[in-house]
């Protein structure tokens, strides 16, 4: 055993001619290799990547690293020689007689060394020679594409989230998403906690347990830390975590915006509607401000009528923005509302009208507000969600049955919502833009909680340019009442961040009026100037649509009956009188609208003085109003046979 483990090791000295004659020019570790090639580099080749030439001497190349660095390089066998004049190569050929397998110039050649352990020898030796300018082995480097994504995820069900990445085959943008894969090479939000204030979330699904390892978890019911999702009620925090930063690359379920950051779980409900008082709200919008740099707030006031914090909450919130963070703020996240359809504005919810707070809606699929989704001037940005009749967002669910997710699945789609049992409201809208701003202070951690809302401003864009509340505002920015500023691009928002530029602290401006007017309750009215007393003022509701900002100008009113079918009468420079019935409110509006007109009143077929609510007139390309139908026969009458003013 002993000759033959001695011939073995005498083939291998043969043909590499390592351990025992290190060549001239090499370190003093026998495997590490010196050479010219702009300055002297050095390369280490392992052991083990000798035994495996060894065992395959025809392999070209050979596995090595840079020295001092983990920079991994494949040594070839040929060589390159870059000779300081054309005779100093030819000395250098004459005793190193290696063949010449391509002249690139009379003064820079490629030898072949045969194999890669010759090729780094040789180098070494010719590199101490005379004349030599520079000298070193062929090798290939490992490269990584350095496109604009982050490599696809092994996240199996990352293809249906579809708010996260929405690429047409050439790359452009098919709809409203997020962006978020662009953003995911500079920053995956580590060193970020976002709380996540709500019904607790579930400690043991396997998408969420190791963003909430070692958070500062706290339950403000019991006063305890154990802020786990209890009951089967309990199942509305753990699907909004998991768009906050579900992990990444765990060839599991899903992926958060932020798959880096952490997640505090900060329980304010128990099973109920009712969340805690109002002095362990003041606790909560105040706890770990230090430490938790974002807090996500699904949740806001139930009743119909305008509120908001008390003054107690409005002081916690006030110091977090203040002295949270050592002085940059806490970034409050907080969803707008779903009570569109009956009339809600996110300007009479005091939780998100407050201007420390990031107000976000939802847009559907196609990029539109969703049909729940509350208006209101007060609304920053939108971010994608479920509606009626448009795809959900998949996202995590209660681990097994206890979730929104009712249904028996034999392999793990059972612990996430999607579909039926998928995630719709703006609940769900607020946690994505939760895990942007998650993302931006990981890329910068030194911005003001005022900077993260400018930069979700400027990398924000609308993909519904038919909204009738876009306007361009003074800064030149487009801004509607539905999904404010438009979708934040996380990629954008990362970059703008990197470089960003503090700006200078808030300025108060106290402005007083002196002059007194009255307001009245019920003040938009129809005006018919010249008509008689009781239709020469008419109260009027307006639609959810186009609200003009001052009156409109006075112009002919014209009687088109029930508008259900297409206008032939050319309205331009004239309004429309409408009677409600047959179609609906968008239908007739629309059709005034293709006609020419410049508004449209429509008034009630029931009733005296009745007025209600135009549903679905969101996006009427004209102003319109609704009246009560005495007043409305009256008008049609007092039409006949011209047209009056209004």
């Amino acid at each position: 055993m002993c000759a033959g483990l001695f011939l073995r090791r005498v083939a291998a000295l043969a043909l590499f001619g390592l351990i025992l004659f290190p060549p001239p020019g090499t370190a003093a570790n026998t495997n590490s290799f010196h050479f010219k090639q702009r300055g002297f580099r050095s390369v280490k080749v392992a052991p083990d990547s000798i035994i495996k030439l060894n065992r395959n001497p025809a392999d070209p190349w050979l596995e090595a690293t840079l020295e001092n660095t983990t920079n991994r390089v494949q040594v070839g066998a040929q060589l390159v020689l870059h000779g300081e004049t054309a005779e100093a190569v030819k000395q250098v050929l004459r005793q190193h007689p290696w063949k010449v397998v391509r002249q690139i110039s009379p003064t820079v050649v490629i030898l072949d060394c045969a194999n890669p352990i010759t090729s780094l020898t040789e180098a070494a030796a010719i590199s101490s020679l005379p004349g030599v300018e520079f000298c070193y082995p062929v090798t290939r480097r490992a490269i990584r594409q350095q496109g604009p994504y982050a490599p696809p995820s092994n996240d199996p069900y990352f293809g249906f989230q579809w708010n996260m990445e929405r690429r047409n085959t050439d790359g452009s943008s098919s709809g409203g998403d997020m962006n978020v894969r662009a953003a995911w090479p500079f920053t995956t939000g580590e060193g970020v906690i976002v709380g996540v204030v709500d019904d607790g979330i579930d400690f043991v699904h396997p998408d969420l347990t190791n963003r909430l390892a070692g958070m500062p978890h706290f339950n403000f019911y019991a006063g305890n830390t154990n802020a786990a999702a209890f009951s089967s009620a309990d199942r509305h925090g753990t699907a909004v975590s998991g768009l906050i930063a579900a992990s990444r690359n765990n060839n599991r379920g899903m992926v958060g915006v932020a798959p880096g950051a952490g997640l505090a779980s900060w329980k304010i409900f128990n099973g109920s509607v009712f969340a805690v008082s109002t002095d362990q709200l003041f606790d909560m919008f105040q706890y770990k401000s230090n430490v938790v740099q974002v807090q996500n707030h699904s949740w806001g006031f139930g009743g119909a009528f305008m509120d908001g914090p008390t003054p107690l909450e409005d002081l916690a919130i006030s110091n977090a923005v203040t002295f949270g963070r050592n002085g940059l703020g806490v970034v409050y996240v907080r969803a707008a509302g779903n009570d569109r359809l009956d009339g809600g504005d996110a300007n009479a919810d005091g939780y998100p009208n407050n201007p420390r707070v990031i107000a976000v809606g939802a847009v559907r699929f196609d990029g539109r507000v969703a049909s729940y989704s509350v208006p209101g001037a007060c609304v920053l940005v939108a971010a994608p969600s479920g509606d009626t009749g448009f795809p959900t967002l998949f996202t995590t669910d209660r681990v097994g049955l206890l979730g929104f997710n009712f249904l028996t699945y034999t392999n793990d789609l059972a612990d996430y919502g999607f579909d039926g049992s998928g995630a719709s409201g703006t609940s769900f809208s607020s946690p994505q833009v939760a895990g942007v701003v998650a993302l931006i202070l990981s890329a910068n951690p030194a911005l003001s909680y005022r900077d993260v809302q400018q930069i979700l401003i400027l990398s924000s864009r609308h993909f519904d340019l038919a909204d009738p509340t876009i306007e361009t505002n003074g800064a030149g920015f487009r801004v509607s009442h539905n999904v404010g500023f438009g979708i934040p691009d996380a990629a954008q928002a990362v970059n703008i961040a990197r470089r960003w530029t503090n700006r200078p602290a808030a300025t108060s401006i106290t402005l007083v009026a002196t002059n007194t007017a009255a307001i009245p309750d019920d003040g938009l009215r129809l005006i018919v100037p010249g008509a008689p007393v009781g239709i020469d003022s008419i109260p009027a509701s307006p639609s959810l649509g186009l609200h003009p900002d001052s009156g409109t100008a006075t112009l002919p009113l014209v009687d088109i009956g029930l508008a259900n079918d297409v206008i032939s009468t050319n309205l331009t420079g004239r309004a429309a009188l409408i009677q409600r019935g047959v179609n609906n409110f968008s239908d007739k509006i629309q059709r005034a609208a293709a006609a020419g007109a410049a508004f449209a009143v429509i008034f009630n077929n029931t009733g005296t003085t009745e007025r209600i609510i135009m549903g679905e007139t969101d996006f009427s390309p004209i102003p319109a109003v609704f009246i009560g139908k005495t007043a409305g026969d009256t008008l049609r009458t007092y039409l006949q046979p011209g047209g009056a003013q209004a």
